[in-house]
């Protein structure tokens, strides 16, 4: 500060009669934050300084800039200290944490008195894997292991699909099976019965909001059907017998389309099969519903529970005899 002193005479004349400066230094403060056992809440504190009439503190995450800057109010405790509680509920952000203290002076200024920073630690996952994959009925588990967090665990969800724009994405909420331990099954009914890589992301969410997310993929191969056509002594009917089909558990019903290879599809009949007590589906030929000798063909259908028709096999065979 700049200090100038004037003397008027009785004549009204100013004269300055000296001058002097004095430095007036800002006051030191330090921001102290200490969190509670779950690390839901910070209780922020800083001193006080004579010129300051009222306290904020500032507080966000470095993660995303200062998109989840909350201003706190603090409160004036009887040790002198200015004091305020930062919610991580408010900020749902792991990390290195800003905190700015302002200070507001009786003419509405509002000066930066100190600045600090503190860490939260976000919730951890020991192992993400895949297992128990069950091709015939399109299922496979995902697992996720050694689930932890201070606040404690709110959710863990896994995002599936197969498609590159995500158009069969899925959600799925994993059960906890045991403490720390989660699993949730993954099915082929709920990405339009896709075969194929999986990519899976895990997140899991604490009570406070933080997350923490994992990857992981799974090829799901689709079984190779088996087909096996065989006819009686007379070759006037055929049995077909289909077998390790896929989408065993969303099966409504299985067709066979045959016809002869002469003349093209002017023979075609569709023929339904019943399912067997051992799995597998079966239907009878008729001979007298097609056309002469020679090769013929059996492609295979199934129609699922949601009315979807999926081709899964083709085959050949041959009619001797007339």
């Amino acid at each position: 500060y700049n200090i100038y002193v004037y003397v008027t005479d009785s004549n009204g004349i100013k004269v300055m009669a000296g001058k002097t400066s004095r430095t007036i230094n800002r006051p030191s403060l330090e921001i102290t934050s200490k969190a509670n056992k779950s690390q839901t809440r910070y209780s922020l504190s800083v001193g006080d300084a004579a010129i300051i009439k009222s306290m904020q503190f500032a507080v966000w995450s470095k993660t995303g800039g200062k998109d989840d800057l909350v201003w706190y109010n603090a409160k004036k405790g009887s040790d002198g200290k200015w004091k305020a509680t930062a919610s991580i509920s408010k900020h749902k952000t792991a990390g290195t944490y800003y905190v700015r203290a302002y200070g507001k002076t009786a003419t509405g200024k509002k000066l930066r008195m100190a600045s600090s920073t503190f860490k939260v630690s976000a919730p951890s996952v020991k192992q993400a894997t895949t297992g128990k994959v069950n091709r015939n009925a399109g299922t496979f588990y995902a697992y996720i292991k050694g689930v932890s967090s201070k606040a404690g665990i709110k959710r863990v969800t896994v995002r599936a699909w197969t498609k590159s724009n995500k158009s069969d994405r899925h959600t799925y909420t994993a059960k906890e099976t045991s403490e720390g331990n989660y699993r949730v099954k993954i099915d082929v009914k709920n990405h339009n019965y896709h075969y194929g890589t999986y990519k899976l992301s895990v997140t899991v969410t604490d009570k406070r909001g933080v997350v923490t997310t994992k990857t992981m993929s799974r090829r799901l191969s689709k079984p190779k059907t088996s087909t096996e056509i065989k006819g009686n002594k007379s070759q006037t009917r055929f049995y077909i017998t289909t077998g390790n089909l896929p989408y065993e558990n969303h099966v409504k019903s299985v067709e066979t389309a045959v016809w002869s290879a002469k003349n093209g599809q002017d023979d075609i009949v569709w023929y339904k099969s019943k399912k067997q007590s051992n799995g597998n589906w079966k239907a009878t030929i008729s001979r007298k519903k097609h056309k002469g000798k020679g090769e013929y063909y059996a492609h295979t259908y199934v129609t699922l529970k949601n009315g979807k028709s999926i081709f899964v096999d083709a085959e050949t065979f041959q009619v001797s005899k007339s």
